[in-house]
């Protein structure tokens, strides 16, 4: 893997296997080529870019959904990385799709069937009683990212949802991110976290490994 950043992109990693060191679950912006498939079995995408990535990655018509083309190599190369190490990738097997951002309501369809006309904006029921599933599993949690456009109401479901049950592991719990500790809030759950940060970007470099300007400072 070559380490290209992908600032769209984010996902939930869930580990689930008490053998293995640290257990965690976190939805994600992360530099492909570093810790990414290193410290989980379990990689979970979200209804946006990552998601959409994907899903044209393989063939699937994902309508008028945002989608950066650039990023189709890169989504086969996650797969293929997923694949060789033997990680299960779990796309979403529905989604809230609307008109546009500002749709008044959502329609719920599966990921084969995305209309030419509507934007993926959102995790759907189905996903979340998978995703629920899997982090009731998990050891631990680090979440970076919404499901989807959680300020419109139409499709801030997906995101409450998983809030939900992020809240609800018994593990080590972390939300970091101003999207991610806004939805939170929303969902009035501040306090079911271990530790909260709007500090989302920073703790992501410092899981790439990279080195962190204020960290170093304070090294003797």
């Amino acid at each position: 893997m070559n380490g290209q950043a992908t600032s769209a992109s984010r996902i939930i990693v869930a580990l689930d296997y008490p053998a293995e060191p640290p257990a965690l679950a976190f939805v994600e912006r992360i530099d492909p080529g570093q810790c990414r498939l290193k410290v989980g079995k379990e990689l979970f995408t979200r209804a946006g870019p990552q998601f959409v990535e994907n899903l044209a990655a393989r063939g699937f018509d994902v309508g008028k959904s945002l989608c950066e083309r650039d990023k189709l190599a890169l989504a086969r190369s996650l797969m293929a990385e997923a694949e060789e190490q033997r990680v299960d990738l779990l796309l979403p097997i529905d989604v809230r799709v609307g008109a546009s951002p500002e749709a008044p309501e959502a329609q719920v369809t599966g990921v084969e069937a995305i209309p030419a006309d509507a934007m993926a904006l959102d995790i759907g029921p189905g996903t979340e009683r998978l995703y629920r599933e899997r982090l009731r599993r998990a050891l631990a949690v680090f979440w970076n990212g919404p499901m989807g456009l959680f300020e419109n109401a139409a499709f801030a479901e997906g995101t409450l949802a998983v809030a939900r049950a992020a809240a609800d592991c018994p593990g080590f719990s972390v939300v970091g991110g101003g999207d991610s500790v806004a939805a939170v809030k929303q969902a009035k759950l501040e306090n079911r976290f271990d530790h909260v940060s709007t500090g989302g970007g920073a703790s992501l470099e410092y899981l790439e490994g990279r080195s962190l300007p204020g960290v170093e400072a304070l090294q003797p």
